[in-house]
């Protein structure tokens, strides 16, 4: 290695330099598309929990009540209701509802006594997809509410 240059060390700084200042560019853009990703999802996940909660408040002549939960992960989305008649403590039915951020959804509706009642292998959700889930979620209450 000969002898360098003050000239030549402040290029080599400036072009360390630039290409730190693009790698954050990069960093910081990919930051905002999960940003948007993650929102986007949320917004599927609190539509599907909406559609969720008009249906359980429907069915049976408004007999049924349902606590819910919402997590959101990078890669999916997970709502969990727990359905139970009014005035009762025990749960009916407990469904799961599973949103990939790409893809269909699952949907798995299962008595807390044991033994899985209802399963949809997919559900497409996105672009108004809350009238098929709140089809499938109606079917589901039917068969949990019909004897064993």
């Amino acid at each position: 290695m000969g002898n360098i240059n003050k000239d030549e060390i402040l290029l080599m700084l400036e072009r360390m330099e630039d290409e730190l200042m693009l790698a954050e560019m990069d960093r910081m853009a990919c930051m905002a598309e999960a940003g948007a990703a993650r929102e986007a999802l949320a917004r599927r996940a609190d539509a599907a929990m909406r559609s969720c909660r008009a249906v359980v408040a429907r069915a049976f002549g408004g007999s049924l009540l349902c606590d819910g939960t919402r997590k959101l992960f990078d890669t999916h989305a997970g709502i969990t209701l727990d359905v139970r008649p009014r005035g009762a403590d025990d749960s009916l039915l407990t469904v799961s509802l599973r949103i990939p951020r790409d893809g269909d959804a699952t949907l798995v509706a299962e008595r807390p006594s044991g033994g899985l009642r209802y399963f949809s292998g997919r559900l497409a959700l996105a672009g108004g997809g809350e009238p098929q889930l709140a089809a499938m979620l109606s079917q589901a209450l039917e068969r949990a509410l019909q004897p064993a």
